[in-house]
């Protein structure tokens, strides 16, 4: 329990890096460039998610645990397959995010290009890998802080020149440092790779489907708040892209649980590693139930605080966020550092794929009905939806497997 505590911490010293620079940075920028602008970039960022997301092909989610589970002398080349399929994959999608967030987001060309482009490098990293093999210092020297100082030197060159473009021309180039760095570190003394051929990549592809058709149309319905905003409820896109902000940034607080528990359940071994993806299971819950309600009551000051009274987030947004932050974390914790462990990656999958299908149905019809609060409760209600599958699956693995 000392050694799992003491990971929660390590890898939680990233989160909390993160979570205050990213939180302090919203009244900051919101001031610096204006909440119309402010509204553009976090629309830009979600743009970049959702085309990350096929860049990033599903390393993020299953390699932590693949990394874990792996011989020690076969990770390393592990990575190096991942990064050249993800390199190629991030010139083929670039192109397309930028005309996209070009289009969508209101900024200034440019400005919403560098936006997306610097959002679009953290797929390509190597988190996953030194998260795999527990190496939370890595992780925090060669990805939180240059991201973090991305941030924060972007805001004050944004307050020297009133412009969005000298921050993201900030936070890319600080991002393309921390992901030199992060390879220079792990690749290190690593064997000439194999060479590259386009059938052993096809294989390393199709090995990742599940994990990309999760990845997929978990941002498809989790990443599309903001954009929909502009389309069905232009009215709400500030309050709710607010309220969105303020959504990631409590998940990316908890990744530290899924780190640990990634890296805790395949480290018992087989004997005792059926023990602890219950208590995994159970942890989700628990945990899910009070991070949800306190985000719920707390996302209204929160706000108000933040944008410096200039926007304010009520209730009818802040409930359905705190509810898909309760169903979200059981879906990391049980579907991510569990199912996959066990060989269900199909099943979280189709729970992410059932969730899409229901959750942007209801995010249309909702938001017609009653706003940016319905677009935000059918977020909710499909996070629940995947939740439910999740559990239910873990379950009759449980039930299939009893000896």
């Amino acid at each position: 329990m000392r050694r799992f505590l003491g990971k929660l911490v390590s890898f939680g010293s990233s989160t909390v890096i993160n979570l205050t620079v990213n939180i302090l940075s919203i009244p900051a920028l919101v001031h610096v460039v204006g909440p119309a602008d402010w509204a553009g970039i976090v629309v830009a960022q979600s743009i970049a998610g959702i085309a990350g997301v096929i860049v990033g092909f599903g390393w993020n989610l299953t390699g932590p645990s693949m990394i874990a589970a792996a011989a020690p002398e076969l990770r390393r080349g592990q990575l190096q397959n991942s990064v050249r399929i993800r390199g190629l994959l991030f010139l083929v999608i670039a192109p397309i995010a930028v005309a996209v967030a070009v289009l969508l987001t209101g900024l200034n060309p440019l400005a919403a290009a560098l936006v997306t482009l610097g959002y679009l490098l953290q797929p390509l990293g190597a988190v996953w890998y030194f998260v795999g093999q527990s190496q939370p210092l890595r992780v925090l020297g060669l990805d939180t802080l240059p991201r973090a100082a991305g941030v924060v030197v972007g805001v004050v060159a944004a307050a020297l020149t009133s412009s969005v473009i000298a921050y993201a021309l900030v936070v890319l180039a600080l991002g393309l440092c921390g992901l030199v760095a992060s390879y220079a570190v792990a690749l290190h003394g690593a064997p000439r790779p194999a060479p590259f051929t386009w059938a052993a990549a096809a294989a390393e592809m199709r090995s990742q489907r599940y994990a990309v058709v999760t990845a997929g149309t978990a941002n498809l319905y989790g990443g599309t708040p903001p954009i929909l905003a502009g389309w069905f409820v232009p009215d709400a896109v500030e309050p709710l892209a607010l309220a969105y902000r303020l959504y990631t940034a409590i998940m990316n607080a908890l990744l530290p649980f899924l780190q640990v528990f990634q890296g805790w359940i395949p480290a018992a071994g087989p004997t005792l590693q059926r023990r602890r993806l219950t208590i995994a299971v159970w942890a989700a819950g628990s945990i899910g139930a009070v991070v949800g309600t306190t985000a719920a009551a707390a996302i209204p000051f929160a706000g108000w605080v933040l944008s410096g009274g200039a926007i304010e987030v009520g209730a009818d947004l802040a409930v359905p966020v705190g509810v898909a932050v309760g169903a979200v974390v059981v879906t990391q914790i049980v579907g991510l550092a569990c199912l996959t462990l066990i060989g269900r990656a199909r099943t979280v999958a189709q729970g992410a794929v059932l969730g899409a299908t229901v959750g942007l149905s209801a995010m249309v019809v909702l938001s017609a009905m009653a706003g940016g609060g319905g677009l935000l409760w059918g977020l909710a209600f499909a996070e629940l939806l995947v939740a439910a599958y999740q559990v239910i699956g873990f379950i009759r693995w449980l039930r299939a497997t009893r000896s």
